[in-house]
């Protein structure tokens, strides 16, 4: 008799450079396990694994084809400084606030991130599908602490939220609160139309010129190319309108934003750049969106110039 084991591991997608070598790691291990005779009276271990992508959907459904029926499961948000929500109802939109647990709440709009004096709201002035920066302050001694997390409110009565993004990590120069909710959630859109897979990416403004106007300059490693890089960035130009209505304003008749510029990344470059700062491995990825551009012109020249450079 085996004993068959299920692991999800991020083959593809955002934390594949994290989850490969565990992946590896652990093929390694059971193979060492079934050479000194199995486990349990000499079984076999086999390993079944799906690649998660590092998105909580893909995840769900790999683990929903490990087992072979449906899951179900809770989300919550927690983290060293408290536990603020949770999902009480599963498959419930959004987490359940916390707003009894000895935190005090404030919630400051991303567009104040950044300000000499940024303004907070409470909970009577905040509304659905808008970015806010979690301030909190504690009976454990933090007073105005910034969390570094975005979230947006799904519903008001009761209070629930989910956790859109990082602070840090968002593209605003032009007004278009862009956010890696919405990156992630495009460049997935724009791969599944076009048979890509992505492994990694990185964005950042491109500012107004006597020339041009804006743009958002995006640099994708891919695992398997589209079919079209100009279909592809149609795709991720459409999926982000459709996803965040700041930007579609911004994109109309390329007032203010035009086309997204596209920059083929070789395959290793992230990584290299990653081990230039000294944080390969661990927990450390890639900043997916950046409101500078020193990120993106430092991974651009480590590229040497090889990558092909598109724009429609």
């Amino acid at each position: 008799m085996t004993w068959r084991v299920g692991v999800l591991f991020s083959q593809t997608g955002v934390t594949a450079a994290i989850e490969r070598s565990q992946l590896n790691g652990t093929l390694l291990a059971v193979d060492e396990i079934n050479k000194s005779g199995g486990v349990l009276g000499g079984r076999p271990i086999a390993i079944a694994y799906e690649d998660s992508a590092g998105n909580k959907d893909q995840a769900m459904n790999a683990a929903r084809k490990l087992i072979g029926r449906d899951i179900h499961y809770l989300e919550m948000y927690n983290a060293s400084e408290g536990f603020f929500a949770a999902q009480e109802i599963p498959g419930d939109d959004g987490m359940l606030l916390f707003t009894d647990h000895g935190i005090f709440m404030e919630f400051m709009p991303v567009s104040e991130y950044g300000k000499k004096d940024p303004k907070t709201i409470g909970l009577e002035d905040v509304e659905k599908g808008r970015n806010y920066a979690l301030v909190i302050s504690t009976n454990g001694g933090l007073w105005r602490y910034l969390l570094g997390d975005t979230i947006q409110f799904t519903s008001l009565r009761p209070f629930r939220i989910r956790v859109s993004g990082r602070l840090k990590h968002f593209i605003n120069a032009f007004g278009e609160e862009l956010i890696i909710d919405n990156t992630d959630k495009a460049i997935a859109m724009a791969s599944e139309k076009t048979g890509a897979i992505v492994n990694d990416y990185t964005a950042a403004p491109v500012y107004f010129s006597d020339q041009a106007n804006g743009a958002h300059e995006w640099l994708i490693e891919f695992e398997k190319e589209p079919d079209s890089m100009d279909h592809f960035i149609k795709e991720l130009d459409s999926s982000l309108k459709n996803l965040n209505s700041d930007y579609e304003a911004k994109r109309h008749k390329n007032i203010a934003l035009g086309m997204p510029v596209l920059h083929l990344i070789k395959k290793g470059v992230f990584s290299e750049w990653l081990r230039s700062k000294g944080k390969l491995g661990g927990q450390h990825k890639v900043p997916r969106l950046s409101n500078e551009r020193i990120l993106l012109e430092e991974i651009l020249k480590l590229n040497n110039g090889a990558a092909g450079k598109l724009a429609i």
